[in-house]
C-alpha cells in the first residue's frame, strides 16, 4: 500500500493484464483500497485487524498457483510474504519498475522465485513470459508408497534440515539430475 502514491498506475495495469492473460486474482486490496482507508481500517480494527489481514494473507498464499509481487518499493511486509509465499513452495513472480532494483531478493536463489524488471514498453511481454515460466514451475502432484522406515526416516531428516519433507525429497531428486544427467 506504501508504494500506491508512486506506482499505482502500474500495479493496476499489472493487474489487469494479468486478469486480460486469463489469470483470476485471489488479492483485489491493490486495487480496491486507497492507502489511507487501507491504514485507517487497519487501525481502527487494532489486533483483530491486524490478525485477519494476517490470516487471509496466508490463506490467499495457499490457494494460489502463482504469486505476484509488484516491489518497485521495498517493503520488509512484502518480503516476509515472499518469503512465505516461497516456503509454500510456490512459484513466485517479483516484477519491479526499471532501475528501482529489490537490492536483497536479488540474492535469493530460490528454484520458484524469479525476478524481472519491467517499463511501460515491455510491460505486456514480460508478464506473459513471466507467468508462463511460473506455470512450468507449478508443483505437479503424485503420489508414492513408502515403508514406515522410510517414513521414519524422512520425517527426521527433513526436521533436522528444516524443510518439509516435499521439498526434502526434491532436493534429493535435484542433486541426482546434477550428478547423473540423463540427457
Amino acid at each position: 500500500m506504501r508504494g500506491r502514491d508512486d506506482f499505482k498506475i502500474y500495479y493496476h495495469k499489472i493487474y489487469n493484464e494479468i486478469k486480460a492473460l486469463g489469470y483470476e486474482h485471489l488479492d483485489h486490496e491493490i486495487i480496491n483500497f486507497d492507502r489511507d482507508h487501507y491504514y485507517e481500517k487497519l487501525e481502527k480494527e487494532g489486533r483483530k485487524g491486524y490478525v485477519e489481514l494476517y490470516q487471509k494473507k496466508m490463506q490467499y498464499l495457499h490457494e494460489a498457483d502463482i504469486c505476484v509481487f509488484e516491489c518497485s518499493l521495498h517493503s520488509l511486509s512484502i518480503g516476509f510474504i515472499i518469503q512465505r509465499a516461497l516456503d509454500f513452495n510456490k512459484p513466485t513472480v517479483v516484477l519491479y519498475y526499471k532501475e528501482n532494483l529489490p537490492h536483497f531478493l536479488m540474492g535469493a536463489q530460490e528454484e520458484k522465485l524469479m525476478i524481472r524488471s519491467y517499463n511501460e514498453q515491455n510491460m505486456k511481454k514480460v508478464l506473459k513470459e513471466i507467468l508462463k515460466d511460473a506455470w512450468e514451475r507449478k508443483d505437479k502432484r503424485f503420489n508414492f508408497f513408502i515403508t514406515p522406515k522410510m517414513l521414519n526416516y524422512l520425517e527426521k531428516a527433513s526436521k533436522a534440515e528444516g524443510v518439509t519433507k516435499s521439498k526434502f525429497i526434491r532436493s534429493l531428486i535435484f542433486w541426482y539430475m546434477k550428478n547423473h544427467p540423463l540427457i
